[in-house]
């Protein structure tokens, strides 16, 4: 992986664990998921591939945030599985192989290193720059009076909300997990630090699959493939450019270039 290849240091065990994992599928098996009101993803089934660049679509409530949580291993499915090699995953296997990058990025009040490796501490510096690097983080540390050392949050380094965005996709780059989940990256973005962000997800493609939830129409026009969601199930799937001449669902969802 990306981190593997920036470092020479001896890789630790779960990241051992996450090699061996590197080119199986997901499959998502039958998933029911209900808050209690009645099923927000209803016998879904969908296959996730390594490597490969997947957009999640649909109107606010069809169940694109709660299939990410799943995937996270944040919620646990009502019926049906998440499986790997025909095996059931458990919620921490599933956080192992998925890292999640939520819509809303939160920052704590400690280094910038400190935030990309979070629980592992001491951080390792190697991959700390591997991982900000990968992200876009570069012409940030390189302002920053500190560097990795400076403080961010409150009491700290000032980040616009594209700045948080990067901290936040270069933590899930640091865990090295198979795919990373993103939820509405760019939806608090402008035209161009959304443009900007966009090319760097596209870029991590080689190293991870990417799953994004957008709605925006410039961001999923750079996956390899689009499922839409419709009360909990999908309805459609193909890529950018097949959606974009056949599907009015497409054309509704994402409206005219942003």
């Amino acid at each position: 992986s990306l981190l593997a290849r920036a470092t020479t240091s001896p890789a630790a065990p779960h990241e051992e664990t996450n090699k061996l994992r590197a080119n199986r599928d997901i499959h998502i098996d039958a998933i029911t998921f209900d808050y209690g009101a009645g099923p927000v993803l209803d016998g879904m089934d969908l296959t996730l591939r390594p490597g490969e660049s997947l957009a999640i679509i649909g109107r606010s409530g069809s169940g694109k945030t709660t299939l990410l949580r799943l995937l996270a291993g944040a919620l646990t499915p009502t019926a049906g599985a998440i499986r790997v090699d025909g095996k059931e995953t458990n919620p921490h296997q599933l956080r192992s192989l998925f890292a999640w990058v939520p819509q809303e990025p939160q920052l704590l009040s400690v280094s910038a290193a400190a935030n990309i490796a979070l629980a592992d501490n001491p951080p390792s510096q190697e991959r700390v720059a591997a991982a900000a690097s990968a992200a876009g983080l570069t012409p940030l540390t390189d302002r920053l009076g500190e560097h990795f050392e400076t403080p961010l949050a409150e009491g700290g380094e000032d980040l616009s909300v594209g700045e948080r965005q990067r901290v936040c996709i270069a933590r899930a780059l640091y865990r090295d997990a198979q795919f990373l989940l993103l939820d509405e990256p760019t939806a608090s973005l402008d035209g161009i630090a959304e443009a900007s962000l966009a090319e760097t997800i596209k870029g991590l493609v080689d190293d991870h699959g990417v799953i994004i939830s957008s709605h925006r129409r410039s961001t999923v026009e750079r996956v390899a493939r689009v499922v839409i969601l419709e009360e909990g199930r999908i309805v459609e799937t193909g890529t950018p450019s097949e959606l974009s001449k056949s599907s009015t669902r497409y054309a509704e969802l994402l409206g005219t270039r942003d």
